[in-house]
């Protein structure tokens, strides 16, 4: 499968009780970096860093994440795109740990 740990973090930590796991979708992913080994990191830069080289559009990045990935967090009610919240991911899982 294609993005398999973009698809680990959106139906793995972002499942229909997410929110009670962080203060913000924005913490949750630090929660995955602080508790995911170094590997796994890796891997999702990776996905992360590929799936944007493709330009995708708001719908194919809608379709990955709520679609293939069944995550149950949908940015755009929370006042963001699609595209703006894996970008948001991406600087997230390159902050400085």
């Amino acid at each position: 499968m294609p993005f398999e740990t973009l698809t680990y973090l959106a139906h793995g930590y972002f499942h229909q009780d997410y929110d009670l796991l962080a203060a913000t979708p924005s913490d949750l992913v630090r929660v995955f970096v602080a508790k995911e080994d170094p590997e796994t990191l890796e891997e999702l830069r990776r996905d992360l860093d590929q799936l944007l080289a493709t330009d995708p559009s708001e719908e194919e990045v809608r379709a990955l994440w709520l679609g293939t990935a069944r995550s149950s967090y949908d940015p755009v009610l929370h006042g963001s795109s699609f595209l703006g919240w894996i970008r948001q991911v991406r600087e997230i899982v390159a902050e400085p740990s």
